[in-house]
């Protein structure tokens, strides 16, 4: 007989309605059968033990019904109490709530996905657990040290493509990265509908963040609005796009001019008060403008660009952060993709790539930048990984509360972005890349006129 001692409780994972189910000549309830068959037996268990020792059994799995699993196999109605089923949550609920149901001593054994190669439960949260965390301000906020920027989901960087980005976001989760990064002005809703349509059955699982205040003029040109009326508008737009009743993280995208920090602020207050956001955020703010801020309401966290060629945050609102205690997430920590060594022109970017107006892109500029990307290229070889996995690891040795966010639309650039977690370095190393890529070095401003107009620099 197994160890009484041990968990009696046994969950029964597996994917209904995939290609798999659906090219097999059984049935679903067939497939079931075997599954909780072969659940049982790699708990090392018997029909009768199950029956005599297994108290509750949750057995996650589209339209099927506990008590028929239990009548068929011959096991008491009362073992199989629950079913608890996947709905739309499809690929990337299933691991999730078995890996809920093995932190929560609901269950010892979670086996059996068909459709999908993930292995176990327990490999799944082995995959989570190596993913470091990162503390982002001093209320309680923690989220994975590498988040996934969805932007290019939706717009700039080329078309779209909605398979592989829904494939990303999941994949995303499998591999323990648990923010997610949007904003209402990412293709003007769509960026927040898709995160919410992919991931919003899971969503008590993650830590979702959006922004507002960017807001479209008509002709195309971007303007800005933090007014405390359109803050509140917006906001219940974001929650009814992401099919969502609260936002973890609520960014104000850019600081409008126009009205002062603390009006915007004492707003997005409200919405914490409200219980329709958790936690609040600024986007590329200066020094002083976030003191300001914090004086009205604790900042979880700033947004602003920051990577080996970007150091612009290090002369001012970083440390602003590190001194009233909030956290740092780096958007574009890879330069826009230069970093990574992989892009050597801009001839083949698509005519709509935000990067063919961006001055570092072009000309003369992109190639002495491009130069400064080779060494960290042949010092990412001499590291035995990629340029990009070191530009990452060099952020993340800036300390544990920056959290940078790649953003990707492809699986294969995402699982090399998390693999970063794994590069280690050494002070000396950090120090020389940073004197290699040190702040001046870099050729050309980080946007046309217009964008850098945006912004509230130190």
């Amino acid at each position: 007989m197994p160890d009484k001692s041990l968990k009696d409780r046994i969950a029964i994972v597996g994917i209904g309605e995939t290609e798999f189910v659906r090219a097999s000549e059984k049935s679903l309830e067939e497939l079931v059968m075997e599954a909780v068959l072969k659940a049982i037996e790699d708990a090392g268990l018997s029909v009768q033990e199950v029956d005599g020792l297994v108290t509750d059994a949750t057995i996650m799995w589209p339209r099927i019904k506990a008590e028929d699993v239990g009548r068929n196999l011959g096991i008491a109605h009362r073992t199989f109490s629950a079913c608890m089923s996947l709905g739309g949550a499809g690929v990337v609920g299933a691991p999730l709530l078995a890996a809920a149901a093995i932190d929560q001593g609901l269950a010892r054994n979670i086996v059996c996905y068909f459709g999908v190669d993930w292995g176990s439960a327990s490999g799944y949260l082995e995959r989570r657990d190596r993913m470091r965390r990162a503390s982002l301000g001093t209320k309680g906020l923690t989220v994975s040290a590498i988040g996934l920027g969805c932007m290019g989901m939706s717009q700039s960087y080329g078309k779209a493509d909605l398979a592989e980005s829904e494939r990303t976001l999941r994949r995303a989760v499998e591999l323990g990265i648990d923010f997610f990064d949007t904003a209402d002005g990412y293709g003007w809703g769509h960026n927040e509908q898709l995160v919410g349509r992919v991931l919003g059955s899971i969503r008590h699982e993650l830590k979702i963040a959006t922004k507002f205040g960017m807001v479209r003029l008509p002709g195309g040109k971007r303007s800005v609005n933090g007014r405390p009326e359109y803050v509140r508008q917006a906001c219940d737009a974001s929650l009814s796009r992401l099919g969502m009743e609260v936002i973890d993280l609520y960014y104000l995208h850019r600081k409008d001019p126009q009205v002062e920090i603390e009006e915007t602020v004492g707003a997005m207050a409200e919405l914490v008060t409200a219980g329709k956001v958790r936690y609040l955020g600024l986007s590329e703010v200066s020094a002083a403008t976030l003191r300001r801020a914090c004086a009205v309401h604790p900042i979880a966290a700033v947004q602003s660009e920051y990577s080996l060629w970007t150091r612009d945050p290090e002369s001012g609102v970083l440390p602003a952060c590190r001194e009233l205690g909030v956290g740092f997430v780096p958007f574009s920590p890879l330069g826009r993709a230069i970093l990574t060594g992989r892009l050597v022109s801009t001839e083949g970017l698509d005519e709509q790539d935000m990067r063919r107006t961006m001055p570092r892109f072009q000309g003369e500029n992109f190639e002495k930048n491009r130069e400064l990307v080779a060494r960290v290229s042949a010092l990412a070889e001499q590291k035995g990984c990629t340029a990009g996995q070191l530009a990452l690891a060099w952020l993340l040795a800036q300390g544990d509360d920056i959290a940078p966010i790649p953003g990707t639309k492809r699986v294969r650039y995402l699982e090399e972005n998390a693999a970063a977690v794994d590069v280690v370095l050494s002070a000396q190393e950090v120090a020389h890349l940073s004197e290699l890529m040190a702040p001046g070095v870099v050729s050309g401003a980080r946007y046309a006129p217009e964008g850098m107009s945006l912004l509230d620099r130190d």
